[in-house]
């Protein structure tokens, strides 16, 4: 049985509601541009912003490149036609805006760090996207004092599960992988790329959907303590 020494969290979706702010700001200030602008719907905006995203990722793979909105709005008005001067930037500035304003940790979130740092335990965040946008959300959530090291997408050049991604993990956590404990909100990226590894991981299953068979998870991060007290 091994003690764990560091606790490594996804950011979207694992620390705050990442879908639902999203939603919000695709439904709100972003209709409202796209349609005064270019004669969208919103469901037309996402529809070309999905297909400039798979053209991208066609280009750079699964990389923090691949979440650089300011490259896919540029590619979703070369494909319609529109200048890219002033709807690039406007677009990145609404979408980031509007979700960093409605942006809030999950209720649990700051008395957990507290009490893992109190524990002595080191605090990561390994997140796919790009590191200035991810380090803007942590600055915001009020959670950047607590957290002792980052690994993004972008610095590791491809996105979980890649072995590249958990390889830049496991030089920064300063323990053993069997040391580690990775909890996200996605199985096939968060729990299994952990688990491929070597780490320890939980899934985070806040809307209580069913539980594959032989996945460990909570549903919400104070069950990680009774999780840490069987390891020690």
């Amino acid at each position: 049985m091994c003690m764990i020494r560091t606790v490594i969290f996804d950011l979207d979706n694992t620390l705050y509601d990442c879908i639902g702010i999203e939603h919000d700001v695709t439904r709100e200030e972003m209709a409202a541009y796209v349609r005064e602008a270019f004669g969208w719907t919103a469901e037309e905006y996402l529809r070309r912003l999905d297909e400039a995203t798979k053209e991208l990722i066609g280009i750079a793979g699964c990389t923090g490149s691949c979440r650089n909105r300011v490259i896919r709005y540029q590619f979703m008005m070369e494909n319609a036609g529109f200048p890219i001067h002033p709807h690039v930037m406007k677009m990145y500035e609404i979408h980031w805006d509007g979700m960093l304003r409605r942006m809030k940790p999950y209720p649990e979130v700051k008395e957990v760090l507290r009490r893992l740092g109190e524990r002595g335990i080191r605090i990561g965040v390994g997140t796919d996207l790009t590191a200035e946008i991810q380090y803007r959300k942590m600055e915001t959530l009020g959670i950047i004092q607590s957290i002792d090291f980052v690994v993004t997408s972008e610095e590791a050049s491809l996105e979980k599960p890649s072995e590249i991604f958990f390889e830049q993990c496991r030089k920064k956590m300063r323990c053993e992988p069997e040391e580690c404990l990775f909890i996200g909100d996605r199985i096939d990226k968060d729990y299994e790329g952990a688990r491929q590894a070597g780490m320890q991981a939980l899934w985070l299953n806040r809307e209580s959907a069913e539980v594959p068979e032989g996945i460990e998870m909570i549903r919400d991060l104070t069950e990680i303590f009774p999780y840490l007290e069987t390891k020690e």
